[in-house]
């Protein structure tokens, strides 16, 4: 996350002699080509490409005839080229003596490690200087394509050629290209401070010098980044309208808003002067129903959604269509033109009548000419036809009359079972009451009902079911009194006997219609 307190440094962490090149996490070599020598030090530019932490360096160092060097590196935050003789604009970031050389085209390390953050697109310059080395040994460079010319770059990082000069910033050379290895850790570092008291550390804030600039915080017309997005939340005109909130959008999520736009009808503060649909919801022709509730024709009252088309040209109902004057079924005649069925071709105006259901011509009868005993049914169409066109008496809405063999409504067949107890009925049957579906012969005999419930012909204490006793005899030879009448304990209507009677009864409340 870039930090607004610019390139830092923290060489304080970092003045202690080390053994060993410290291990970081990534590595850029310039070049060790080892061309030349003369100066002690060199000067060259670091470009971040993404945000980096430089830790320290490797140079290329001769070996000479033994003995140790002594080292110092100095940066600057941004380029240092127009400054390589002004040693006041530079900062030590630490020496170091005792460095043993690892010779020419090695690398050799400088144990002086420091923590300088560079933001991506930031430049920073070093320089680094070798010197007190023995007879014949000292710093090694290149030779140069051109001042600020890229010489070598990863991810991460760009180095640049410069300048190299004698110790103490004296007489410098260019274009010169330092030879050694940039350590570098990607990413910045953090201490875990809040200096400016917003409740986030320099970890996690991108300034640590306002306490308006945090991750999260509302964006505010002030310039700056508030919310740590990396964009300056004032210059973000979020629905592209052309308008940011800090010019005036009320809504900038809303591309139809900002100040100046026609105000329309779409509950939309267009315009931003705190009214939606103002001006534009008005029921100008007093028909009830304005522009913003769909009226497509503010000017007519008698155009509106839900009106009554007519043949006239007019979207009355504004459904954005003339639907009395199409032709929907392309049979060439449109509801406008006699179609009194513009779903069906086989129907308009003007069409040939056939024996199929449907009033072809738009007489007002269906099947004209097709109802042969003229009872207003034919024997076609899609419902139940006519069975018997001859007969004025059958058709599908006539009354059944039982027993007298004729379908007369045309449901299948002549209806004998009345009571629907499942045994025919009328003369010469063996229902001998078919209105009533606990008389048949399958009934139990029910005792001092006055019926003949199983159709034998016998009811009551004449049947053999029933008994003027209690002991299930005909003797008489019990106290019972003379003419009354008991079942027999094992007769009579048990639990199944009376779900049965109690499903015809059912049955027979549902029954057709029937003449009597």
């Amino acid at each position: 996350m870039r930090r607004s307190r610019g390139l830092v440094h923290r060489a304080t962490l970092a003045l202690t002699l080390l053994s060993a090149t410290p291990a970081y996490g990534d590595s850029l070599i310039s070049t060790y080509n080892n061309d030349n020598s003369g100066h002690s030090g060199c000067i060259f530019d670091l470009v971040a490409l993404q945000d980096v932490t430089i830790n320290s360096f490797d140079t290329n160092v001769s070996a000479g005839v033994g003995g140790d060097c002594s080292a110092d590196v100095w940066f600057k935050t941004g380029s240092g080229y127009a400054d390589v003789t002004n040693a006041g604009a530079w900062t030590t970031l630490g020496s170091a003596s005792g460095i043993s050389p690892a010779g020419s085209g090695n690398p050799t390390a400088l144990p002086i490690p420091f923590e300088v953050e560079i933001h991506a697109g930031d430049t920073a310059s070093f320089y680094v200087d070798v010197y007190s080395c023995p007879l014949f040994g000292g710093l090694r460079y290149s030779w140069g394509d051109g001042v600020g010319d890229v010489v070598a770059q990863d991810g991460y990082l760009q180095v640049l050629d410069g300048y190299c000069l004698d110790h103490s910033f004296s007489s410098p050379d260019e274009p010169r290209t330092w030879n050694g290895t940039v350590h570098y850790t990607p990413g910045l570092l953090c201490l875990g401070v809040d200096d400016d008291g917003d409740g986030y550390t320099d970890c996690d804030d991108c300034d640590e010098t306002d306490a308006t600039i945090y991750p999260g915080a509302p964006e505010l017309c002030d310039g700056l980044d508030n919310d740590c997005d990396g964009i300056v939340g004032d210059a973000v005109d979020g629905d592209g309208d052309g308008v940011t909130a800090c010019d005036g959008d009320c809504d900038d999520d809303e591309p139809e808003a900002y100040p100046g736009n026609a105000e329309v009808c779409d509950g939309i503060d267009n315009d931003c002067n705190g009214a939606a649909d103002d001006g534009v919801a008005d029921d100008l022709d007093g028909d009830g129903v304005n522009t913003c509730q769909g009226d497509c024709d503010d000017s007519d009252p008698a155009v509106f959604p839900g009106a009554d088309d007519e043949c006239d040209g007019v979207d009355s109902d504004c459904g954005n269509d003339l639907y009395l004057e199409i032709d929907d079924d392309q049979d060439g005649i449109s509801e406008c033109e006699g179609d009194c069925d513009d779903g069906n071709a086989l129907v308009f105006f003007g069409a040939d009548d056939v024996c199929d259901g449907f009033d072809n011509d738009c007489d007002g009868v269906i099947d004209n000419g097709f109802d042969g005993d003229g009872d207003g049914y034919s024997p076609c169409g899609d419902g139940v036809p006519d069975c018997d066109d001859e007969d004025p008496t059958v058709h599908p809405d006539a009354e059944e009359i039982p027993y007298d063999g004729v379908d007369n409504d045309c449901s299948d067949g002549d209806l004998t079972d009345v009571d629907g107890d499942g045994f025919d009925g009328g003369p010469q049957t063996e229902d001998c009451d078919d209105e009533d579906p606990f008389v048949h012969p399958d009934a139990d005999e029910i005792c001092d009902d006055g019926v003949d419930n199983d159709c034998d012909a016998h009811y009551d204490g004449d049947d053999g079911e029933c008994f003027d006793d209690d002991d299930d005899s005909a003797d008489g030879d019990d106290e019972a009194p003379l003419g009354a009448c008991l079942c027999s304990p094992n007769e009579g209507v048990d639990e199944s006997s009376m779900a049965a009677i109690l499903g015809l009864a059912v049955l027979w409340g549902g029954r057709r219609r029937f003449q009597p």
